[in-house]
Parts: structure tokens; C-alpha cells; sequence
């Protein structure tokens, strides 16, 4: 009997030390589950690569533009005839004149018609409507009828002058001119003092102008005359 009382105690310790050992190893594993922390598994080169999203190609992305046109050549100088382009400062002048003596002249001559020319300078800035130069005219003048008091022939006054010309407003123009004068007639030649003042008006067009003026000039004592000069400016 005591036998199997101490057999009994004997297998009854075994089983709660067995128990308790179970409950220690049970209490480690959630102590150990409690602390592990999930680890990232490593990423491998290929998948890496795999989920970079390659660059869309630049070349599909841009819209196709049409090419830009090609560059207009440029245009060729034009040449300018130094003549008649008013951007040059030379003016020239050629024309015609229709004149009346006056004070003796008028008692010997009864009408004159000659030709008429000039070049001038066009000064620049502040002095760029006065133009400066020369000036040179024919004209022949017809005899009177000859009268028991007077014998009169014709007579051709030639000039040689400086001459000055300004611009006005509204294309008005007024010039003088100072030089020297020949008085040709049969009867012989006399050289004298010459004088000319003038003031016109100027038609504009596209290339060059008409000059339309009156005139007063003397080529030498007694040879004064008025008449009128339509030209025009190259």
C-alpha cells in the first residue's frame, strides 16, 4: 500500500513538472513571436529593372510641325540714277522762258524766248531748303519795226549767273541770281552786269517737278525784261 502511494506521488510529480516545462516553452514562443519583426525580403535586380517604366520616346511625344519656309532671298540694291532721284543732293534744272521788255529796252524790242538751265546744291540739317549754284540762259529778243526816230534789230542777251534758291512752305520757291551778262546784236557785242530775281510755285511728281516762276533780269544797262520760265527739276 505505501507502495503504491509512493508510486502514485511519483508519477503525479512527473506530470506536473512535464506541465509546467510545456507552459515555460509555450510562454518563450509568443515572448519570441511578440518580438520578431518582419523582415523585407530583398528585391532583386530583374524585378527592380521590371518595375522602372522605361521614358516614352521623345521623338513620338512631340508633334511632327511643317518645316519653316525658306528665307526669302533678299531683294537686289536698285540702282539710282544720281539725276533724277530726289534723294541727291544735286537739283538740275532745265526749261523755257517767255519775256516783255521793259523801260528803254521796250522802245528797241517787242518780244523775247529763250532756254534756261541750272544746277544747284541742296545744303543738309538746318539749311536743307536752300540750294546753292549756277545758273545760265539764252534768250533773243525781236526787233520793233524800224520808225523814222529809231532803228532797232534784235537782240540776244546771254547770262551767266550764282545763283541761290530757297523752298517755301506749300511748294512755293523764290531765288536770285548775280553774275554777268553779253548783249549780242548785229551791230556789235557789250558785256555788263546781270541781274536775275524770281518766285514760283512747284507741281510734285513721283520722280522729279515742274517749276513754273516769273522772272525779272537785266543782262546789262538797259536790257531789263519781266517774263515767265516753266521747267523742270530733275
Amino acid at each position: 500500500m505505501n507502495r503504491l502511494k509512493a508510486f502514485v506521488f511519483v508519477i503525479l510529480c512527473l506530470v506536473g513538472t512535464f506541465s509546467n516545462a510545456q507552459t515555460k516553452t509555450s510562454a518563450t514562443k509568443n515572448t519570441t513571436t511578440t518580438k520578431k519583426t518582419p523582415t523585407k525580403k530583398p528585391v532583386s535586380k530583374a524585378s527592380a529593372k521590371s518595375n522602372i517604366k522605361p521614358p516614352a520616346d521623345v521623338a513620338k511625344t512631340i508633334k511632327p510641325t511643317s518645316p519653316p519656309p525658306p528665307p526669302t532671298p533678299p531683294t537686289p540694291p536698285q540702282e539710282v540714277n544720281p539725276i533724277s532721284s530726289k534723294d541727291q543732293p544735286i537739283e538740275f534744272e532745265a526749261g523755257f522762258t517767255l519775256a516783255i521788255p521793259v523801260r528803254t529796252f521796250h522802245l528797241f524790242q517787242r518780244l523775247g524766248f529763250g532756254v534756261d538751265g541750272a544746277a544747284h546744291y541742296r545744303l543738309q540739317n538746318k539749311l536743307k531748303d536752300l540750294a546753292v549754284g549756277v545758273r545760265a540762259n539764252y534768250a533773243y529778243f525781236l526787233a520793233k519795226p524800224t520808225s523814222t526816230f529809231f532803228k532797232s534789230e534784235s537782240t540776244s542777251l546771254v547770262n551767266l549767273l550764282a545763283d541761290a534758291k530757297y523752298n517755301l512752305p506749300y511748294h512755293f520757291f523764290a531765288g536770285a541770281g548775280l553774275g554777268v551778262g553779253v548783249a549780242l546784236k548785229s551791230s556789235g557785242s557789250s558785256v555788263g552786269f546781270a541781274k536775275a530775281i524770281y518766285a514760283g510755285y512747284a507741281v510734285e511728281l513721283p520722280d522729279n517737278s515742274l517749276l513754273f516762276s516769273l522772272f525779272f533780269a537785266q543782262s546789262m544797262s538797259g536790257t531789263k525784261n519781266l517774263g515767265i520760265r516753266a521747267a523742270i527739276q530733275l
